[in-house]
């Protein structure tokens, strides 16, 4: 998964905002954590034994691991846009060519007192040098002059570049042309060897080489080339593929030659050398090979596992072609690594490498590929009957108008909305576009024009938070809570007659699914967990339009990091017998991260605290009625301003004219059975019986939701920590009936005959949504008419 839908989840709370209910371990200075416990304990939940959360493949997550990887970390990064190599021509004047603007009003970057570097083959990479979370912008180039590699690193107080590396390089070999000139240098960052610190992984030419955050040279290797009488094209990239804060390094090795097939390898950094964790193989699938290549790497199948994109030209050279290698984890976390016969065809012939990279661009925690000029989505499991399949986003192809070549492609989110943006400029080098994913479509956001630098190798672009707007936390550690009891449901008693003897005690009100084989004592509850994180949104820089997708997306996005499906459902039955009212109730668990801001463009928020809580399977359980309101603590009891009626008297029960006011007072929403489909108590020694299975035609209505939630404007700015909140955060679900519910009740006959005359009645079904407090459920009941 790309770091901006990792990001996703943090960067909002109340974006779609939900009610609040407290967790286990609130430290407002009283002892409402042991209470909740306390509560918890004494209505049944095993507070101590709650299931662990899984990954994508049924593991165990440990509980302890902090979901934002690095110990220190930048939250919701808004990056601004970093370009070498063309001008950036704004209100008929031109900028520097070394610039970099968030399209605010502010410019970040003054001039480059030497741009001349930028006429040379140069790329650039935002990286974390010295672990404060904020970005530093990295350069290198080639001066073919003098033959050395320079590393340049923006100074952030003085918006200049220093250089802080010269490396002695062979020259380029005298048929290198333009094109295949800059796509023989490649840069990224990444923190290989996990001390938050970003190293610098470069390629030039064959030439292989890693600098430390100090840019002291950790490693130098030239990799072979695949052909000799060739020009090698040699390019690096990293992820994380376990998890464990340690980036993997990506080589891909090839050639401007249509005989061979470019390999790929995968190495740790184990301190002090290359560790080996897949060994060179080709990039090639049962139909198609690559003779030089571009990689990405990005969760683009869902399983929290980044695979590898390959984009670049075919072996025969007919065409240029994208393809995905799947990396996935065996049941002992040992990685897998598959070329899958999935791939696109795009480009054009004679490209050796197009651009390509991967990251969320809609908020659905899954990252899609952007390459050329096209956006691309993986579809399928790859098991029997499903196979992958690489193909169109949306259908779109050729979306932006333009191709873009080799690293002037960028992802991430500029405009502040919790989502991948794409940044490009195109194939001439004539504009800089921005571009977003909204309700599906592809929206511009910018089209500003630029002049390229003279010599036309072309430039590079990156995205670094420069001016610093982030907040950076430092994690603190890890708890265990839960909510307070939420009521689901209250079933109550079944009609009876108190002191008058009915068949065996044979009563009984039920809720459950109906299932495909007859109906069971089963009903899914689902439970949808929005975010509860401290950190409220910044109002999208383009204008607030987008922060309606903001809200839409932001429940799908607090299970970033793990395989739990946003809807987490519990399937659970419940019965209430005759002379009993049960209640329904659930407890959330939540592992709590707490976190330190210590870097803060508010100087009051630093210091303070916050938390990353995500949800566990919740604990659903049922208690009577009786027990429920003496063991829930504060909380609400289920009393007569909800059950108005006594237990034993079926003509205290609503009647059918109660039942028609209840319906009309919900709005309809609910299931009643109407006069002409209700059932009358009987004399004997059996039962009679009511099930909406037999009555779903004729139910007045069926369909109804109780969705705690609250809908509330995106905040514009702040912590929404501190003593004042203390640690409460809210979820939400939904307790749904619809056709698919059953719900049946069975009265038992009145066994004496001499007792049935002056006892009779006729009854229906009602399940109806009920409020007390701040907790809403479901009333499942019967209304009683005399006969």
């Amino acid at each position: 998964m790309g770091r901006s839908a990792r990001m996703a989840f943090f960067g909002l709370l109340l974006a779609a905002g939900v009610l609040s209910c407290d967790l286990l371990g609130s430290d407002d200075g009283d002892d409402e954590s042991s209470d909740i416990r306390t509560i918890l304990t004494n209505l049944g939940v095993d507070t101590d034994s709650v299931a662990s959360r899984k990954d994508a493949k049924g593991n165990t997550v440990d509980p302890g691991l902090n979901p934002l990887g690095s110990s220190r970390t930048i939250l919701s990064k808004e990056s601004e846009i970093f370009f070498s190599g063309a001008y950036y021509d704004a209100d008929s004047g031109q900028k520097t060519a070394v610039f970099s603007t968030a399209f605010d009003n502010t410019t970040y970057s003054k001039a480059d007192s030497d741009t001349t570097w930028t006429t040379y083959p140069n790329k650039s990479v935002a990286a974390d040098m010295d672990a404060d979370g904020y970005d530093e912008v990295v350069a290198m180039y080639y001066n073919s002059d003098s033959k050395n590699i320079i590393i340049r690193e923006l100074d952030h107080h003085d918006n200049t570049f220093k250089n802080k590396v010269s490396y002695s390089v062979a020259a380029e070999p005298a048929n290198a042309g333009e094109t295949i000139f800059k796509y023989r240098q490649s840069l990224v960052s990444a923190d290989i060897d996990g001390d938050g610190k970003d190293e610098i992984l470069l390629t030039n030419g064959t030439l292989f080489l890693i600098y430390d955050d100090d840019y002291d040279l950790l490693y130098e290797t030239t990799i072979a080339p695949l052909k000799t009488e060739s020009i090698a094209v040699l390019r690096v990239a990293a992820a994380d593929f376990d998890g464990d804060g340690k980036s993997g390094i990506i080589l891909v090795n090839g050639a401007d030659n249509d005989e061979i097939t470019a390999k790929v390898a995968i190495y740790d950094w184990d301190g002090s050398a290359l560790t080996t964790a897949l060994a060179w193989q080709s990039v090639q699938n049962v139909s198609v090979g690559l003779q030089s290549c571009a990689v990405a790497a990005g969760d683009i199948d869902g399983d929290n596992i980044p695979e590898l994109v390959f984009a670049g030209a075919k072996t025969d050279s007919d065409s240029a072609t994208i393809m995905v290698m799947d990396v996935s984890a065996d049941a002992n976390s040992n990685l897998l690594y598959q070329m899958i016969d999935a791939y696109k065809n795009n480009g054009e012939a004679g490209e050796w490498i197009l651009s390509v990279a991967c990251e969320d661009l809609d908020g659905d925690q899954v990252d899609e590929i952007v390459c050329w000029n096209s956006i691309y989505a993986l579809s399928g499991s790859g098991a029997g009957g499903d196979p992958f399949t690489l193909d169109f986003y949306n259908g779109g192809e050729n979306v932006f108008g333009t191709n873009t070549f080799a690293d002037m492609l960028a992802l991430g989110d500029v405009n502040d909305d919790e989502k991948a943006d794409i940044v490009l400029i195109d194939e001439g080098k004539d504009y800089l576009n921005v571009y977003t994913v909204g309700s599906g479509a592809l929206v511009r956001l910018a089209h500003v024009p630029v002049e390229k630098k003279s010599g036309d190798i072309g430039g590079s672009l990156c995205l670094p938070d420069v001016d610093r707007d982030s907040k950076i936390l430092s994690y603190l550690n890890h708890e265990l809570k839960f909510t307070e009891p939420r009521i689901i449901a209250v079933i109550t008693s079944p009609p009876y007659w108190s002191g008058i003897a009915q068949a065996d005690n044979y009563t009984s009100m039920t809720y459950g699914d109906i299932q495909a084989s007859g109906s069971e004592t089963t009903n899914s509850y689902g439970f949808s967990v929005s975010a509860s994180f401290g950190v409220s949104a910044e109002t999208p820089l383009f204008g607030s339009a987008l922060s309606v997708e903001v809200k839409a997306t932001i429940e799908n996005s607090f299970t970033w990091t793990y395989a739990d499906s946003t809807e987490i459902t519990t399937t659970r039955g419940f019965t209430a017998s005759g002379g009993e009212d049960k209640v329904v109730f659930s407890a959330i668990p939540f592992d709590c991260y707490y976190y330190t801001i210590v870097g803060s463009p508010k100087t009051s928020e630093i210091g303070t605290q916050t938390v990353v809580s995500i949800p566990r399977t919740p604990v659903i359980l049922s208690q009577s009625r009786s027990y429920y309101n003496a063991n829930n603590g504060d909380g609400e009891d289920i009393d007569e301003t909800v059950l108005s009626f006594t237990m034993g008297d079926p003509l205290s029960y609503p009647d059918s004219g109660d039942r028609d006011a209840i319906s009309t007072a919900k709005g309809g929403k609910g299931l009643y059975t109407n006069d002409n489909h209700c059932q009358t108590i009987a004399q004997g020694n059996g039962s009679t019986s009511l099930s909406i299975t037999k009555l779903e035609e004729e139910a007045v209505s069926f369909d109804y939701d109780l969705a705690i939630s609250v809908e509330k404007e995106v905040v514009v700015s702040g912590v929404l920590t501190g003593s004042g909140l203390g640690f409460n955060y809210g979820y939400g679900y939904t307790n749904s009936v619809s056709s698919g519910t059953f719900v049946e009740v069975a009265v038992g006959d009145i066994i004496n005959a001499p007792d049935y005359a002056g006892h009779k009645f006729k009854y229906g079904l009602m399940a109806y949504p009920e409020t007390k407090g701040d907790q809403q459920f479901t009333v499942v009941t019967c209304w009683v008419d005399p006969l």
